[in-house]
């Protein structure tokens, strides 16, 4: 065991070492095998120039990671920096768009609380309807739910029913039995409906008309913000 140890020390001592250029020339092949596993396409070009760009490359990075941030650059400008100091014209522009983009949430909130009690007082309102055996039960809650829109068709039909059952109010008394209360004109009940119905719809649409204003004249006014920054 120790005879053999001694000769493979004797073998290992007796090879000569290899020269400083030949171990820099084989480090530099194991870096271009690197490079050209990570970039196949690097061996189009010239191998030398391409391992001391890559060299410079991996240098500089590792430079790059030991220095401190540049304290001197200036910050990027804010939002309010950059309205400061536009001119007056954009300013004006600006404060438009502001007032429409503001109006029009108000809006959007509002008639979402509208719609949105509308829909809960007209399920109320179409229970009453159906459990009811007469109309007069169901006008009397219609005061308390008047935010439904089918509460002004029920009333407007109601009216123009009892003025037409009930005749007018200077008619004489009939002596004999009384007679059975007829429709008189159902045209004139469709009309009365479709009244109703023009004057709910115009109710639930109201404001509406603004937003879609908005959303048509508005980018034209920010187009015209940006030509006059430009």
């Amino acid at each position: 065991m120790t005879a053999r140890w001694r000769t493979a020390r004797k073998r290992s001592m007796s090879r000569p070492e290899l020269p400083y250029y030949q171990m820099f020339d084989r480090i530099l092949r194991a870096c271009y095998a690197f490079v050209f596993a990570l970039f196949p396409a690097a061996h189009q070009h010239n191998p030398s120039e391409v391992l001391l760009r890559t060299l410079g490359t991996l240098t500089l990075a590792v430079q790059a990671q030991g220095l401190p941030p540049d304290t001197n650059q200036p910050a990027a400008p804010g939002i309010v920096s950059l309205i400061a100091h536009a001119g007056l014209e954009v300013q004006v522009i600006l404060a438009i768009l502001l007032l429409f983009s503001a109006t029009s949430w108000g809006i959007i909130i509002y008639k979402k609380r509208q719609f949105r009690r509308a829909a809960r007082q007209t399920a109320q309102f179409l229970d009453t309807f159906r459990k009811s055996s007469r109309f007069s039960e169901v006008n009397n809650v219609c005061g308390a739910l008047d935010a439904s829109p089918l509460v002004g068709l029920f009333q407007a039909g109601y009216t123009e029913l009892n003025a037409q059952l009930r005749g007018p109010a200077g008619d004489a008394k009939p002596t004999g039995p009384a007679p059975r209360p007829t429709l008189k004109s159902l045209e004139g009940l469709d009309r009365a409906l479709l009244r109703a119905t023009t004057t709910e719809v115009a109710r639930l649409e109201h404001r509406v008309s603004f937003l879609a204003t908005t959303a048509s004249i508005t980018p034209y006014i920010g187009l015209s913000a940006r030509c006059g920054a430009s």
